[in-house]
């Protein structure tokens, strides 16, 4: 008999990428970088305050960052660990302690409550993750290879013309309008999937262009939520990285400097624009052009900005970005001139969300976030008749419900939510790139500081109720749809083991 040739290890294919890690890989150098940032800070005009603030972001990264996966967790405690920190940076760039800034409040108490509060959120994401490891492991590129870019690119025209059919009407009927907008955010999974492919596979960019540059132009308005598309752009690009290197790390660092710039450049132009997008009338914050009238008068008014402009720009983007101005003067107001509410805020939300209008159409209309935000700092705003809406924030109402102990359980018990969310999207969907999807896209809206506690519940529990359902009954035809049927009988006619 002929001698039997040797049994080769089976050879992966050179696009299969192996199943990352459960583990968060924080590489050494990236720890020794945070290290050696920390000790620079000791120098700083803030030492302690500083070298705490670039500890924290390590602690992000060790408790958020999983290779392989889209950091949408470390996104919602990154963005606010800046909104938290910004005070600090610029006092070091001002040169002066934090306290000269605004000497009349507690601005460092703030800052301090703020960095720990972003701490407990970030432990309870990871909480809510601990039976993760009961999920399967993941090859995204396995997950993904029968998915045809150019049907994916398709799906989200629909998916955006959809949102923005929907978005034009969600108001005309009171009893389903957070339903509406909660459905608008399909668009972003339909995004994500198409960015995903585009990114995994190196190929088909100017599809992955035109659908930004459609969120962008779409963003347009009012407020500035042209910024989710960077966001969420910032999400897909690291969800294809398997490892935390050095040159992610660099890669990322330039994402979020070019958001900063745009940023700068909103900074400069927003008063201008919001002017001629509301007629002069920014009291009603509601745009009375076309979208291509304010792509015009936006071009123009970019083209215009100077570096001098970028460089005023500086002080008010710091400004705009921090928020925990409200909160310091929270911290002074209560309790020495109002009481601890014991939890009374946190509950009037639960229960105004467990309240649907559509079932109690006399549910009263939540008035502007001033009025909250007035109770409790003494301070006099703006208010529903200027259309101005100044909120304290869900860690600063945190704090007048629980004290300043006790107010880090709750979010403790907001970032398990949170983490619960993304587990549950992960676990009930069938194919791992379509859960990251719509994880991502519920997530996407729990970035911010300053959103009110009534707000976060009624947005968050009707996004979530609403994409679940969408995952349900929507992920066949999801994937049914961007199936590359030739890939698909390809693989089918492939003998077992071949």
């Amino acid at each position: 008999m002929p001698a039997s040739s040797p049994t080769l290890p089976a050879q992966p294919s050179p696009r299969t990428k192996t199943a990352p890690s459960r583990q968060s890989n924080v590489p050494p150098a990236l720890t020794a970088g945070f290290v050696a940032l920390s000790g620079l800070g000791l120098l700083s005009p803030n030492p302690l305050l500083t070298a705490a603030s670039i500890l924290v972001l390590f602690l992000l990264f060790k408790l958020l960052w999983r290779p392989g996966e889209p950091p949408i967790l470390l996104l919602v405690g990154g963005f606010q660990w800046v909104q938290a920190t910004a005070r600090v940076f610029f006092a070091n760039l001002a040169g002066v302690p934090i306290e000269e800034l605004a000497p009349m409040i507690s601005l460092e108490k703030a800052a301090w409550l703020s960095l720990i509060g972003i701490i407990a959120l970030a432990l309870g994401m990871k909480a809510g993750l601990l039976k993760f490891k009961s999920l399967r492991r993941c090859d995204p590129y396995e997950e993904t290879q029968r998915f045809s870019i150019d049907k994916a690119f398709t799906l989200y025209l629909i998916g955006a013309g959809s949102a923005a059919f929907v978005g034009g009407f969600a108001w005309l009927i009171p009893g389903l309008t957070q339903a509406l907008l909660a459905a608008i955010a399909v668009k972003w999974v339909l995004f994500f999937l198409l960015g995903f492919l585009v990114l995994q596979r190196k190929e088909r960019y100017i599809l992955l262009v035109v659908a930004g540059g459609i969120e962008f132009v779409s963003g347009l308005g009012f407020f500035a939520d042209f910024r989710d598309v960077f966001l969420l752009s910032l999400v897909m690009v690291f969800a294809v990285k398997t490892r935390l290197k050095p040159r992610t790390v660099l890669l990322g660092l330039v994402l979020i400097i070019s958001l900063g710039f745009v940023a700068a450049i909103w900074t400069v132009i927003k008063q201008d624009y919001r002017d001629f997008a509301t007629g002069g009338d920014r009291t009603r914050q509601v745009t009375v052009v076309s979208r291509s009238e304010q792509l015009t008068k936006m071009v123009q008014l970019v083209g215009a900005v100077t570096w001098q402009d970028l460089e005023y720009a500086i002080e008010p983007l710091f400004e705009r970005l921090a928020y925990i101005d409200f909160f310091a003067h929270t911290i002074d107001y209560v309790p020495a001139v109002r009481e601890h509410e014991g939890g009374r805020l946190w509950m009037g939300s639960i229960l105004h969300f467990l309240q649907p209008r559509i079932i109690f159409p006399n549910k009263p209309v939540l008035p502007s976030d001033s009025e909250l935000t007035m109770a409790y700092t003494g301070l006099v705003l703006a208010s529903t008749d200027q259309g101005t809406s100044f909120s304290i924030g869900y860690m600063g109402e945190s704090y007048i419900d629980f004290g300043p102990y006790f107010m880090f359980s709750a979010i403790f018990l907001l970032g398990l939510i949170w983490g619960l969310i993304y587990y549950y999207f992960l676990k009930k969907a069938k194919n791992r790139v379509v859960g990251y999807a719509f994880a991502s896209a519920m997530l996407l809206n729990a970035h911010t500081l300053e959103i009110a506690t009534i707000k976060l519940f009624g947005l968050m529990a009707m996004n979530f109720l609403v994409l679940a359902m969408a995952l349900k009954f929507g992920e066949p035809f999801i994937m049914s749809w961007i199936e590359d049927r030739r890939k698909a009988r390809q693989a089918s006619r492939t003998p077992v083991g071949a």
